[in-house]
């Protein structure tokens, strides 16, 4: 019985970080109309609304192209450098997007040196933005190439478990690539599809670096400019709570989709033999699978080197020293955590995978579902509070 208790504490305890912060963004929506939020609701919801939606839909129809597009290839075919993209299409996710938004920024905005080099090229005179990156397309394209990885990663994993004996079958049948794909392959894998998209699109709708820095009002900014700019942390966390209904949203459309959808095929399973591409076909497959690892990754890594060229070594030095080393910490803090917590809950869930321990778990487990900036704005409420009710009899027992 103490054994069982103590795992229910602990279970709760894991449970907490999570549960505060959505309480307390939720609540903010019992809290009343001010005159902040009825201005917010008749002048900047809608516009938050829109561009959070649209930026959510651009992003995930360019991620469901590379990424669906980029498995099928290294999965289907056999081509030139094959072996070296399976695994190098996941190198964008090492590249952080607001860091990405940077870099594109410069490249392309109107002074940058692609577009100065086009108008000389052309021998164009007159002051035109030939593209506007700062610009809703521009944040998406920049999120898009960054963040395909996730779409890549599931979509691929699912196209490899897949016996080789249905596409065989499929084949026998008269069925050609494209159909196969669309008919057989492409459906089994819709559960795998929907995840990584899911992940892809909770990480824009919390992305903030981008969106500000490419002028782009989204539910984000309107959180940091409420809470920063206005002063105003009930609007903040009511923004967040719409933000967080958003989000709850997108996760419950998700388990609906893949609910029930799972294949287990009758046939043992063979791996399929890839189909070799040669000549135009076969560079034009390595070729658009390259695309997004160049822009994804290595132009972000050649600007940042070069930037970093040109400093000095001492302040390279100290950067490394000040940054490097807490982004290390950090990380590591983090992925201990995260290790020990992920454990456990597998653990319990092995032991009992029904009833309240199960409710705990799916509630701990949701925090991978949460925008950071709803965890951040939620738990600073709490402990900027906690911190104001112990500052005073602290204050007084150390006479500071």
């Amino acid at each position: 019985m103490s054994n069982s208790w103590s795992r229910y504490i602990w279970l709760a305890l894991f449970c907490l970080p999570v549960a505060v912060p959505i309480l307390i963004v939720l609540a903010s929506l019992t809290s009343g109309e001010s005159e902040s939020w009825i201005h917010l609701r008749d002048n900047l919801l809608f516009e938050y609304i829109s561009n959070t939606l649209s930026l959510a839909i651009l992003v995930a129809v360019q991620t469901l192209i590379i990424g669906v597009g980029c498995a099928w290839l290294t999965s289907a075919f056999s081509f030139p450098g094959v072996r070296m993209f399976s695994w190098a299409l996941v190198l964008p996710l090492a590249v952080p997007a607001y860091i990405a938004g940077y870099v594109y920024a410069e490249l392309l905005e109107f002074s940058g040196p692609i577009q100065t080099s086009l108008r000389q090229f052309f021998e164009i005179n007159s002051p035109i933005n030939l593209l506007d990156i700062r610009s809703l397309t521009g944040a998406s394209f920049v999120i898009s190439i960054v963040l395909f990885p996730y779409v890549y990663l599931f979509t691929k994993t699912s196209f490899d478990s897949q016996s080789g004996i249905l596409r065989s079958a499929a084949n026998s049948l008269g069925a050609g690539t494209s159909r196969t794909f669309f008919s057989l392959v492409l459906p089994l894998s819709r559960p795998a599809i929907a995840g990584g998209t899911a992940l892809v699109l909770m990480e824009t709708m919390a992305d903030f670096g981008v969106v500000e820095h490419y002028g782009v009002t989204t539910f984000t900014t309107g959180i940091f400019r409420t809470w920063y700019g206005m002063g105003d942390q009930t609007v903040a966390l009511q923004i967040s709570a719409c933000l967080f209904l958003f989000v709850a949203l997108l996760v419950y459309s998700e388990q609906r989709m893949i609910k029930g959808k799972s294949f287990n095929p009758t046939s043992d399973y063979k791996e399929s033999k890839p189909t070799e591409l040669i000549g135009v076909k076969a560079w034009l497959a390595s070729f658009l699978c390259f695309v997004p690892l160049l822009l994804g990754f290595i132009v972000p890594l050649t600007i940042l080197t070069g930037y970093a060229l040109e400093e000095t070594g001492t302040e390279v030095e100290t950067l490394l020293n000040n940054y490097a080393l807490n982004s290390i910490k950090v990380a590591s803090i983090g992925a201990c955590l995260c290790l020990v917590v992920s454990l456990w809950l597998a653990y319990s869930n092995r032991l009992q995978p029904k009833g309240i321990k199960r409710a705990f778990i799916k509630l701990s487990t949701m925090g991978y579902a949460l925008p950071a900036i709803i965890l951040a704005v939620g738990l600073l409420v709490p402990l900027t509070s906690l911190d104001h009710l112990l500052a005073e009899p602290l204050s007084l027992i150390f006479n500071t």
